[in-house]
């Protein structure tokens, strides 16, 4: 299963914030818990999120200790819009990535 986004709409949520909220933490646990089941009811082996927000690997990691990051950069990149002529650099914005719950 791939989740390509997990979003959590609160206005007082400083989303640069190191603080995590436990509540924002369970309520995130509780969304992956229901995707764990879907994904074992459909046969699927694995889940894997899009570029995870640092809230969303500790709710990923309450389930499941092995939970990790992996940074791809041979495969499953992101896909490129490009901007500029053909000389200039190629500057990657989103360039995200996988975390992969078993």
């Amino acid at each position: 299963m791939h989740i390509l986004r997990i979003v959590v709409e609160d206005e007082d949520l400083d989303i640069e914030s190191e603080d995590f909220s436990p509540d924002h933490i369970a309520g995130i646990a509780a969304v992956l818990r229901v995707a764990q089941k879907e994904a074992h009811e459909w046969h699927m082996n694995e889940i894997e999120l899009w570029n995870p927000h640092p809230r969303t690997l500790i709710a990923a990691q309450s389930i499941d200790s092995s939970a990790k990051l992996i940074h791809r950069d041979a495969e499953s990149i992101a896909s490129l819009k490009w901007y500029g002529g053909g000389d200039e650099p190629v500057t990657w914005l989103e360039n995200e990535k996988y975390v992969l719950i078993r």
